[in-house]
């Protein structure tokens, strides 16, 4: 249980780094200017990951329930 709480916070912390440097950076690694609606599209992007790593995580909590109740 320890493992998957200090991984929710690492996850936590990186999630937010990478948004706020999404949100501060004004041209991309390939050189495009960075407006509004392409920044959202990015934190929707980051927020599609997020997602998909939150869901191992809960099932991650729910193996760790399981066999603590065993």
């Amino acid at each position: 249980m320890k493992a998957l709480k200090i991984s929710s916070v690492i996850w936590l912390i990186l999630f937010i780094l990478l948004a706020i440097f999404i949100m501060m950076r004004h041209v991309d690694g390939a050189g495009v200017v960075q407006t509004m609606p392409i920044k959202l599209i990015n934190l929707a992007v980051l927020a599609v990951f997020a997602l998909i790593v939150l869901v191992g995580h809960l099932i991650w909590l729910l193996i760790v329930r399981k066999r603590q109740n065993i």
